[in-house]
């Protein structure tokens, strides 16, 4: 939340009327600091624009299959288990 600092000493002023935060002790700060989310201000809107952000990266991202990237893929059933370098390290009962 540090890239809303401005964002949240306004809400901090605005809804718990705390003027100065940094004279604030950290236990009340962070108290009322971890609700702001909940208020319709400014730290709630800086938040749904970087969920937003976030949102955007994650459709723009490629999917990559885990086999592309070099990894083994082996079947989940019992047999293909056994037969790969898992086998050793599992036991069936």
């Amino acid at each position: 939340m540090l890239f809303a600092l401005d964002d949240v000493e306004s809400d901090l002023s605005r809804f718990h009327r705390i003027d100065d935060m940094y004279a604030v002790p950290s236990v009340r700060f962070f108290r009322f600091a971890n609700r702001l989310i909940y208020y319709e201000g400014a730290v709630r809107a800086a938040m749904m624009r970087y969920a937003a952000t976030l949102q955007e990266e994650a459709v723009d991202a490629p999917v990559v299959p885990a086999a592309a990237s070099g990894d083994v893929v082996v079947p989940s059933s019992r047999a293909a288990l056994a037969v790969s370098d898992l086998g050793p390290l599992l036991s069936w009962g």
